[in-house]
């Protein structure tokens, strides 16, 4: 990982605004589409919503991608799924 993306990491890390995830959390239509239909089925709050964007904003960063993908979405969902599976 570069030091532009460890700074902006960081940021996103330190700042709980919501400016700071519109900033660097940019996603496409059919990510945003994904997320928002996560959203209402999986019941998850803002602070479900907003892990679920910051790991997906990981997962592009490992990909080298510079915005947040439908496929990064989808496999941060997974990733809560199996959480969640792992809670009961």
């Amino acid at each position: 990982m570069g030091l532009d993306a460890r700074i902006i990491e960081a940021e996103v890390d330190l700042t709980p605004g919501l400016h700071v995830f519109k900033k660097y959390c940019k996603t496409n239509e059919g990510g945003e589409a994904l997320l928002k239909n996560a959203v209402e089925k999986m019941n998850l709050s803002a602070r479900g919503y907003h892990r679920i964007l910051k790991l997906a904003k990981t997962i592009a960063d490992l990909a080298e991608e510079e915005n947040v993908l439908k496929d990064h979405i989808a496999e941060a969902l997974q990733y809560r799924q199996k959480e969640m599976d792992w809670e009961y």
